[in-house]
């Protein structure tokens, strides 16, 4: 306690951002894969208690079936092949008569309502580490710390709709802080780390990057991969890729 107590603002502020940045690495990666992609026996699980668990068969469905499966068949950037394919997928997800399927844009673009519910969710388990920074390291990490609370959702909602567009042939144009984003080494890398989820999916969950490297589910691109990430202009390094 007395270590911390005498470490500058900016230190301290420091640490609290790292810390809650790698708990919702991790934590990212932990509903990622357990929820977006839970195995057949969990969902087995929650279907025998819908009331308690919909809500997670939900997103289940929303994320693996509609946008792994149904949609970006043909490859990384084609959400439909074409509008007779778009017609036969609207068919399958009327019988689910779930409003945010569309809303989402097929989760390719969550919406607000989807964002602010994954904000509330997701934060759960990421939240309780915020006064254990307070106890441990003072009120200046708990401030530092706080704002990461809303990096997971926001950045998806962000730069998802990107992830799944050609580099240098975007389909819709990027507003001005979206073309910044999109020139940074951050956002380089999420688009090679989110191309090998799709080709790998239980891998590379993460948008906070990190938490796959920690939990063993990060890949590293091989030629293939580099070759075919080419093919949409994603950017890569061969001497020191991701």
């Amino acid at each position: 306690m007395t270590t911390f107590a005498s470490l500058d603002i900016v230190a301290r502020i420091l640490f609290g951002l790292i810390v809650t940045y790698l708990v919702a690495s991790i934590s990212e990666v932990m509903w990622h894969r357990h929820v977006y992609h839970a195995s057949s026996r969990t969902r087995r699980f929650w279907a025998r208690y819908p009331r308690y668990f919909n809500f997670f068969l939900n997103h289940h469905y929303r994320h693996t079936i509609v946008h792994h499966g149904l949609t970006f068949r043909e490859d990384h950037i084609t959400q439909f092949k074409d509008l007779d394919a778009k017609a036969e997928i609207d068919r399958i997800v009327s019988l689910k008569n779930d409003k945010l399927i569309h809303r989402d844009g097929y989760g390719l673009s969550p919406s607000w309502a989807t964002g602010l519910s994954g904000l509330v969710t997701f934060n759960l388990t990421v939240a309780p580490i915020l006064p254990i920074l307070y106890w441990f390291a003072g009120p200046w990490a708990f401030w530092g710390g706080l704002p990461v609370l809303t990096l997971s959702p926001m950045l998806t909602m962000m730069t998802h709709p990107y992830l799944h567009q050609h580099h240098g042939e975007p389909s819709a144009k990027p507003s001005l802080i979206m073309r910044f984003v999109m020139r940074t080494w951050y956002f380089k890398m999420l688009w090679r780390h989110h191309f090998l989820h799709h080709k790998y999916p239980s891998s590379n969950f993460n948008f906070l990057l990190g938490g796959d490297h920690l939990l063993g589910t990060y890949r590293r691109a091989d030629e293939k991969d580099l070759t075919d990430m080419a093919a949409f202009g994603i950017p890569f390094e061969r001497a020191n890729t991701n």
